[in-house]
């Protein structure tokens, strides 16, 4: 928390507290995300209907739709507001590493014993986050693709994949 709190990559909640347990926001994650990834949008970007453009996350948003590393919940809608799922949060890295051409050391990870569970988009990266190391299984060696991603959850993720980034470079 604190390494990504001096980057700017996570704040706390406004009340001096980083509040673990609370669930992260889609556009929360994705202001997390490109905050250690460096991508130039490729795109024009992708106009969302609930998305303000006057709004802290509309420029993070906007250049990761426009790279390809987030969709839409529909075709009109990024899903403003609503919690991350864990494989939303997997599908998301794992576009953004593509995207950004980053090469992470792949070990030979572990299947998850719900990987039926798993929605097909999300599959290959589930895959990738266990064979690299930056998003582990629940007890059980679960996966639990459709929970909700806490704080905690989400900061891990993005400080195993800044370690990994930096140490690719």
């Amino acid at each position: 928390i604190d390494a990504l709190t001096a980057r700017n990559i996570v704040s706390g909640t406004g009340d001096g507290r980083f509040a673990p347990s609370d669930t992260v926001k889609r556009e929360e994650f994705v202001k997390m995300l490109m905050g250690v990834v460096n991508i130039a949008a490729t795109g024009t970007g992708v106009e969302f209907a609930d998305a303000d453009k006057n709004a802290w996350y509309w420029q993070y948003v906007s250049k990761a739709a426009a790279s390809g590393i987030v969709l839409g919940v529909n075709d009109t809608e990024f899903g403003i507001g609503a919690e991350i799922t864990r494989e939303q949060m997997a599908a998301m890295v794992y576009r953004a590493v593509t995207a950004g051409g980053v090469y992470i050391v792949r070990t030979s990870g572990t299947a998850f014993a719900d990987s039926d569970s798993i929605s097909d988009y999300a599959k290959e990266a589930a895959a990738f986050m266990s064979e690299t190391g930056i998003m582990n299984g629940k007890s059980g060696g679960m996966f639990d693709p459709s929970s909700t991603a806490t704080r905690a959850e989400a900061a891990k993720v993005i400080y195993e994949l800044l370690t990994r980034t930096e140490a690719s470079r």
